[in-house]
């Protein structure tokens, strides 16, 4: 699948067509192909919290730990927007929980960034590591402390055992 399958396929789910996935399956298409916009289309609807789709992509041959642009992958997308029951689908069928970008950053850092506790609470629950660091030197906590999201910056510093 070419830049313009996954193209077509991700204008195709931002307007909503139920029959996207259907389309891009029967064309025999690569799953795991990256469209212009950096992202798979397990990428595209992970982000977008549409679980039934994210399903039958990885039922049909999607890999949970496919790589987009600057390293993300869906659980990265996932976790950056808030999608818990896409995060429990994709840490069942094998995403690994502490996944880097090629800036160093986490699922968990996605979660803390945007203030997603119970994305975070999910993460942490699957075995994401709170003491990782980025690129930058920064952990989860940082990063949740320097975007003042102070509800995943309790959850985190209660993780770590009160520091900080």
């Amino acid at each position: 699948m070419g830049h313009s399958q996954v193209d077509d396929f991700c204008s195709r789910i931002a307007y909503g067509d139920p029959l996207a996935l259907r389309d891009l399956l029967a064309s025999g298409a690569d799953l795991n192909a990256v469209g212009s916009a950096g992202r798979t289309p397990l990428m595209i609807v992970s982000c977008s919290g549409l679980r039934g789709m994210a399903a039958e992509l990885i039922d049909n041959g999607a890999l949970v730990n496919a790589k987009g642009a600057k390293g993300l992958t869906a659980l990265h997308e996932a976790a950056a927007n808030g999608q818990t029951e896409i995060t429990f689908l994709l840490l069942q069928s094998g995403a690994e929980v502490n996944a880097a970008s090629l800036d160093g950053i986490t699922p968990l850092m996605c979660a803390a960034a945007w203030g997603h506790r119970e994305v975070a609470s999910v993460l942490l629950e699957n075995g994401a590591d709170i003491n990782l660091v980025d690129n930058r030197g920064g952990t989860a906590l940082d990063i949740s402390g320097e975007k003042g999201e102070a509800d995943v910056y309790e959850l985190l510093r209660l993780k770590m055992g009160g520091a900080r």
